[in-house]
């Protein structure tokens, strides 16, 4: 935070500073100089930090006052949800154009923890797909679903006949 202000406390200075001299400089050819200079100077007042990062070996030092950053996870739940349901949408689309039946698809999935080095991370694994149809279909051809299922997507594949409410 004292870092931050500091730094903001000597862009906003350099930038008075240079603008008072741009100011009272009289034209001619070493007010050009003059100017670049100036506009030198506030370039690498504001770049600083950014130097000072590539310098201390990557580490901010105290730039940031945080000590550990939280990640979101309801943002990444929700995530995780709508980019199920676009799978969803994709192998319902999939599955009527290879069988050749209206079909709703819901699928059943969980959040993985995982490890990769000392990184911990989290996988979205779809354990089931329940394919409802609203037309009768024959046991073979349920089968035939299924194993499709499990051979194209590595997951359980069941499939269900429901009734069309009367209206």
């Amino acid at each position: 935070d004292v870092y931050m202000s500091g730094y903001l406390l000597s862009v906003v200075g350099i930038v008075l500073f240079t603008s008072i001299l741009l100011a009272i400089v009289p034209t001619g050819k070493t007010s050009e100089i003059v100017k670049a200079i100036a506009r030198l100077a506030c370039v690498v007042t504001i770049l600083a930090p950014i130097v000072q990062f590539f310098v201390s070996d990557g580490e901010f030092g105290t730039f940031f006052v945080e000590s550990s950053i939280q990640t979101e996870s309801t943002f990444i739940q929700y995530s995780s949800k709508t980019r199920v349901e676009e799978v969803e949408k994709i192998l319902q689309k999939k599955l009527e154009d290879e069988f050749g039946v209206p079909i709703d698809v819901d699928c059943i999935w969980r959040i993985e923890q995982t490890q990769e080095g000392m990184y911990e991370g989290q996988n979205i694994r779809i354990e089931k797909v329940f394919v409802k149809t609203t037309t009768e279909q024959s046991f073979e051809w349920k089968q035939t679903l299924e194993a499709f299922i499990q051979k194209e997507y590595g997951c359980e594949g069941k499939v269900v006949c429901v009734e069309v409410p009367s209206g």
